[in-house]
């Protein structure tokens, strides 16, 4: 029974007739009658026919509540890059470091006065002061070196600085430690067990801050503590050291003494109680650092006071034959002399809302950290001396291109979900339609008018909209709470659980006006047929009409055609004038995002093309599916396929997009949780690698030889360094040498190269998978080892007698201007230069960029010392490298300005001592300068080790720990280890696997509801065929497996679609991303996620069609042909 219009005919009948002939007012009221009219009809058609309200409604609520959600979750997640980094360098936002003042005076850095500078400032949380020391621990015959922070933890929480620091505020001569050095000292945690460290002050004032004086009225309270104390004394002894040191030149000389103490050895020791182990940085410090031990600020107190202490009685000692002693704590005022908040090493300053300034585009972020540091700038005035340094943006900044891939790839699946949305709530309108097309044929031979109906479709819109907005709106709300927990706890930030303004418009814009805007086709659907075809029970047109596209055609214009136009014209505009604008203003984030708009575009060109070739699929299944007794079905499955293609076709470009969304996805978020673990290894190069950080320390080579070749630390004869090597300093580095510059043979393009000496295992150390090679000159590559092969000395003139000299005419004119000489030829031999090749591996990026082929020989000139001398080598590159492990510099395009080669090590020395040589001849004074004292051996910069697969953490860190503690002050060495840092890193995979899984199983979710419908509807709308099937003698079982192969063989044929297009965009995406991120190719396809998709639609095709199949096959024929 359908719900009545009352008085709708008489009320229409005006609106129409006779509208024109009455005022404003009556056709006002007329339109209002005809709301009302319309509003009532379909509450009464939802309160008596509920199905179709309750799928809309749910429909546009599932599509709020996941695009709100995902949209908001992938916003948020941003932040774990963010994460990564913090973990690298620190939640450092601003570091403010000391400086010297014009006048060149140096000053520590006063805590209290930034602090009130800073209060109540608009993008400022607030600050913190610390202090870094580099120390030595002792436990009885174990030792290790560390970084020492002194710090005010409860302060840092409050700033959100120490957020997550999971430790209590220490008391006094207490300290945390890493785990690491807990373990190398042999002391337990929380057990009562001290270690002493050894602070030197001497090496932070002496390299760091060599202008730093301490307060010499300290110095004088001191004095004059002592003699105000044994001024009462009735010892002789203590009288006469009062008497000493009140005279006049006393204090002088004890100030003398005092200073010259400090520069040349002040070593300060004190006993600490282990409380805790650190296991990992908090972001509290960078993780670069190794061994660390943090203790409260208030406690660098006591270390002054030692320090005073001990320095007191030694300079008094040695300047008067008297043992002196006393308390130096005694005297009130020696806080004021030396606060360590007023007197700070290190500031750091943390802005508001940081998380979400980091995660905005690059732009962005840039102005955003710019105003801040600005803010900080402006508040302390310009007679503040600082450095001011963005750690943190400085490292985010570097991982730029890698940001912005994830953004990119947030913003592919939303759209795509987006456009899967969009399917699925037309296709909902569109069966609502079609269901009660007889219906509104009805209503308008009851004398309702078009304007009516249309406003009954737009309060259905309306009905399906509002109830799905305000519940998808509430339920993300909840839901997203533990979401943003999980995030929060993967990215240690505090939790955040508003809903963003973006995702709330995409949640609220979805749901409300693609239902509003769908009913234009959808009225268009439902007023264009004749009422003889809208009356028609079995919905058979006979003479459907398009009235509008036929007048548009009249005129001489076409939808489709404009359609394409105007895509085409966007594209157009966006490859020739967008992309190269975004280039040339350095705006990565617009840059990608016209390259991702393009490739949906893309994907959406190959899903409406699969639909050309999905007929002829869906037939190849038909002849693949139905065998045996059912082959007869056959015919009658095609002709069914044919006649259902309108229906059918949303399903299909619906399942193979979602398919497709589901393995491009899949293999994006592979790449995107694998490329931060693959930079570290790339960056790394080996398990264990350790660097020197200044050419003035080079790393101990004989020492740490002597280590890993007798095993000193290793236990049961446990072979867990299967290789190590060692790699030099550049050439440049050398105080000698200027410049290392390579060109070809004319001499035109010339750049600067850092030249590397090797050893030959160098391969068997690092990981191979990130050895590259464009290619290899076989003629001088010996067995297929280009490493080995380094160590040959070439003879250019074997092939090229003629060719050489000609070639370095313009080269090796002979002559340079000297100091001591105005002119002075350096002892180059000409014929040595031109019959003596070395051969080297090279960068491609350096080839590309001189524009120089591997057969080509190249000269390298080396620049000594203030240009007095130059030196030329000819060089023959013997392979091209497109990367190399270790050295992110050597690349194969573009992307890195650093050009790199390899040498021989002995090649390597070779240049080396020829360089200095000359130096003398040429500027013989640099023979007493030892600056320019020639090496005993290369220095070297890097140490790679390469440990059993079988060594467990604990063991690679025992490692590297014993490694460290024979080196003196291993603090300046920076170590990687690269299995701790890769698993650092997997807490982000981790969290991008779960993103991909939630969001896979909501396109399957969605996919599975849209099939359903389909399927259901389909066998719903066509019910009369059901019943002429059943007529002509089909069984209904049989008539049953008609609709259920028809489903089947439509799935099948979207598979094979859909799994296309997801390889090829997924294919193209991955390259894309390595050609930026220059990584080796790899593919993820996900296959449990695929079958399990495909098993599950192949599910909810039978069910779809066997559920209301067997419903109709319950009733009678001649019911089920007359469609009820």
């Amino acid at each position: 029974m359908k719900p009545q219009l009352k008085d709708c005919k008489s009320k229409s009948s005006f609106s129409v007739k006779d509208n024109l002939k009455h005022g404003v007012a009556y056709r006002c009221k007329i339109y209002w009658q005809n709301i009302k009219t319309a509003f009532h009809y379909v509450l009464n058609d939802n309160k008596k026919n509920p199905r179709s309200f309750i799928i809309g409604s749910c429909t546009v609520f599932l599509v709020v509540f996941f695009l709100c959600l995902i949209q908001n979750a992938l916003k948020r997640s941003s932040v774990m890059l963010v994460k990564a980094q913090e973990d690298i360098v620190g939640k450092y936002d601003l570091l403010l470091t000391p400086s010297t003042n014009p006048q060149g005076q140096f000053s520590l850095l006063n805590h209290t006065y930034v602090e009130q500078k800073l209060a109540g400032k608009e993008r400022i949380v607030g600050s913190a002061p610390r202090w870094a020391l580099t120390a030595e621990a002792l436990n009885e015959d174990y030792s290790g070196s560390l970084y020492t922070f002194f710090l005010n933890t409860t302060l840092e929480k409050e700033i959100g600085l120490a957020s997550h620091w999971p430790f209590r505020k220490l008391g006094n001569n207490e300290i945390l430690l890493s785990s690491s050095l807990i373990r190398t000292l042999h002391v337990q945690p929380n057990a009562g067990q001290t270690i002493t460290l050894s602070f030197n002050i001497t090496s932070l004032i002496s390299e760091q801050y060599p202008d730093f004086k301490l307060e010499s009225a300290l110095l004088d309270n001191v004095i004059d503590e002592i003699i105000e104390s044994n001024n009462n004394s009735e010892d002789e002894y203590q009288q006469r050291i009062s008497q000493l040191l009140k005279k006049s030149n006393s204090k002088a000389s004890i100030k003398k003494q005092f200073d010259k103490a400090i520069k040349n050895g002040l070593v300060i020791t004190n006993n600490y109680l282990v409380i805790d182990a650190i296991d990992k940085s908090y972001g509290m410090f960078p993780s670069t650092l190794g061994n660390v031990g943090v203790i409260e600020i208030d406690q660098l107190n006591n270390l002054l006071v030692k320090a005073v202490e001990s320095i007191v009685k030694e300079v008094i000692n040695s300047s008067f034959p008297l043992t002196i002693s006393f308390d130096v704590s005694k005297i009130k005022e020696i806080n004021d002399y030396f606060n360590p908040v007023e007197n700070a090493l290190m500031i750091i300053v943390t802005m508001k809302d940081r998380m979400q300034i980091y995660t905005e585009s690059h732009g962005n972020a840039k102005k955003d950290i710019m105003k801040f540091t600005n803010e900080v700038a402006d508040s302390l005035g310009f007679e503040f001396t600082a450095e001011y340094t963005s750690v943190l943006f400085l490292a985010v900044n570097s991982s730029e291109v890698l940001m912005v891939f994830l953004d990119e790839l947030f913003f592919s699946i939303i759209s795509v979900l987006c456009l899967l949305m969009v399917i699925l709530i037309y296709s909902l309108l569109m069966t609502d339609v079609e269901e009660k097309t007889f219906e509104y044929g009805m209503l308008r031979s009851l004398g309702l008018h078009h304007s009516v109906l249309i406003i009954i479709l737009f309060f259905q819109s309306l009905f399906f909209s509002i109830p799905g907005i305000i519940l998808g709106v509430f339920f993300c709300k909840i839901i997203y709470i533990p979401v943003d927990y999980i995030i929060s706890q993967y990215a240690e930030t505090s939790i955040n659980v508003s809903i963003t303004p973006s995702a709330l418009i995409l949640g609220i814009s979805i749901g409300f006006f693609i239902p509003v805007f769908g009913i234009v086709g959808l009225v268009k659907r439902a007023l264009t047929k004749t009422l003889r075809d809208a009356l028609d029970i079995y919905h058979h047109v006979v003479s459907e009409a398009q009235v509008k596209i036929q007048k548009l055609e009249d005129i001489g214009m076409s939808l489709s055609e404009m359609a394409i136009s105007i895509i085409m014209v966007a594209i157009g505009f966006s490859v020739y004038y967008g992309i190269p604008t975004a280039y040339v203003s350095q705006n990565f984030s617009l840059f990608f995002r016209f390259l991702t708009l393009l490739l949906l575009i893309m994907i959406l060109g190959e899903t409406l093309l699969g639909q050309v070739i999905n007929n002829i699929l869906e037939k190849i299944c038909v002849s693949l599916v139905i065998w045996g007794s059912n082959k007869k079905l056959k015919i009658i499955v095609k002709k069914n396929l044919e006649n259902h293609f309108s229906r059918n076709s949303k399903t299909s470009v619906m399942f193979s997009l979602c398919l497709a969304y589901i393995i491009f996805a899949a293999a994006l978020f592979a790449l995107m949780g694998g490329s931060l673990s693959r930079q570290i290894e790339w960056s790394t190069g080996a398990d264990i690698s350790i660097y020197a950080n200044d050419f003035q320390y080079p790393l101990p080579e004989e020492q740490i030889r002597n280590i890993l070749e007798k095993k000193l630390f290793m236990e049961d004869d446990e072979n867990l360094i299967e290789e190590y090597t060692f790699v030099t300093f550049p050439l440049s580095n050398y105080d000698a040498i200027v410049s290392t510059v390579m060109c070809p043979v004319s001499g035109i393009t010339s750049k600067g190269v850092q030249i590397y000496g090797i050893e030959p295992n160098i391969l068997k150390t690092l990981r191979t998978d990130y050895y590259m090679v464009e290619n290899y000159d076989y003629n001088y590559v010996i067995d297929n080892d280009p490493i080995a092969s380094l160590n040959q000395t070439i003879d250019p003139q074997k092939d090229y007698t003629q060719y050489i000299p000609e070639l370095f005419e313009s080269i090796n004119n002979g002559k340079v201007t000297t100091k001591s000489k105005i002119y002075y030829y350096y002892p180059l031999n000409a014929t040595r230069t031109y019959t003596k090749g070395y051969p080297m591996l090279i960068g491609k990026n350096y080839i590309t960029d001189t524009y120089s082929e591997l057969d080509e020989w190249t000269p390298l000139v080396i620049d000594g010392y203030d240009n007095d001398i130059s030196e030329v080598y000819l060089m023959k590159p013997i392979s091209v490298l497109n990367k190399f492990p270790g050295f992110t510099g050597i690349s194969n395009s573009a992307l890195s300005s650093d050009y790199i080669a390899f040498i021989s090590m002995d090649h390597y020395k070779e240049f080396i001592n020829r360089t200095y040589e000359y130096l003398y001849e040429a500027y013989p004074a640099a023979k007493n300068i030892k600056r320019y004292k020639i090496p005993d051996l290369a220095y070297k910069r890097y140490l790679f080790i390469k440990v059993s697969d079988k060594a467990t953490d604990f063991q690679i860190e025992d490692i590297i720990n014993n490694i460290l503690r024979y080196i003196d002050d291993s603090t300046k060495y920076t170590v990687s280890n690269l299995r701790h840092s890769v698993k650092s890193t997997n807490t982000i995979a981790e969290l991008l696997n779960k993103i991909f899984y939630f969001i896979a199983f909501l396109g399957i979710f969605m996919c599975s509801f849209m099939c359903y419908l389909s399927f259901t509807a389909n066998l719903k709308e066509n019910s009369w065929e059901f019943g002429i099937l059943r007529s002509i003698g089909l069984s209904a079982i049989e008539v049953i497996n008609v609709y259920i192969y028809e489903a089947i063989c439509i799935i099948l044929a979207c598979v094979v679609v859909g799994t296309i297009i997801g390889v090829c965009s997924a294919t193209i995406l991955t390259m894309q991303f390595n050609l930026f991120m220059q990584l080796p190719f790899t593919l993820s396809f996900p296959f449990y996620m695929f079958f399990e998709m495909v098993f599950l639609s192949l599910i909810v095709a039978i069910i779809g069609s066997y559920v209301p199949g067997k419903h109709y096959a319950e009733k009678p024929i001649n019911i089920v042909i007359k469609g009820k």
